[in-house]
């Protein structure tokens, strides 16, 4: 965390600035994959949800025993829906 602590403040008016326009979301056409972790905080898994209902071609998975830093701590918590959203090698 003391690595990433000097760019939260960024992250987070990143984060603030999406919220006050989340219907910006729907003109993004690509396909995306939102991926949350079922033992995340309330406040993302509700983000998560609100975001896939934006995006026109959004694709959610909310991994059960996953939580937020799971991709870094505990990958192999989601990376089957990686493979299965990219296509395993």
């Amino acid at each position: 965390m003391a690595e990433i602590l000097p760019t939260l403040s960024h992250d987070f008016r990143l984060a603030r600035e999406a919220s006050e326009n989340p219907d910006r979301f729907r003109a993004l056409t690509p396909k995306v994959m939102l991926v949350g972790g079922a033992k995340s905080p309330k406040y993302l898994t509700e983000g998560l949800h609100l975001l896939a209902g934006l995006l026109p071609h959004a694709e959610k998975v909310l991994v059960e025993e996953a939580h937020h830093l799971s991709p870094s701590g505990h990958p192999h918590h989601v990376l089957p829906a990686f493979e299965s959203f990219l296509g395993k090698p």
